[in-house]
């Protein structure tokens, strides 16, 4: 068991080093605040298509990343809704491989 400790001990000193691990974090973060929440809402429903032009007209009022983030979580979610329906999925957060490996609420 001390061996398990020191390398557990050791992944968590590296992830939190890890600055593209911290970015994901941050960017996270930024969504659960009030700015980052009404961007969410802002974004809900943003046809792929509009994605640049919504994406340069925000950027003029908000930080890039948070920008980012807000989008990408709008992808995320249009995509969990054939498993979750566009209410549970509009409140849930999502990564990219958790929609892809997550299952129908219907099955579980």
């Amino acid at each position: 068991m001390p061996g398990d400790t020191a390398a557990l001990g050791h992944t968590v000193h590296r992830l939190a080093h890890n600055e593209a691990v911290n970015d994901h974090l941050h960017a996270f973060a930024a969504l659960l605040t009030p700015e980052g929440r009404a961007l969410l809402d802002e974004v809900r429903g943003t046809d792929p298509a509009d994605e640049l032009a919504v994406a340069t007209r925000l950027r003029r009022e908000h930080p890039a990343e948070l920008v980012s983030a807000a989008l990408g979580q709008a992808r995320l979610r249009q995509r969990a809704v054939a498993k979750f329906g566009a209410e549970d999925a509009g409140r849930m957060f999502f990564t990219p491989n958790g929609v892809e490996q997550s299952t129908r609420a219907s099955v579980a």
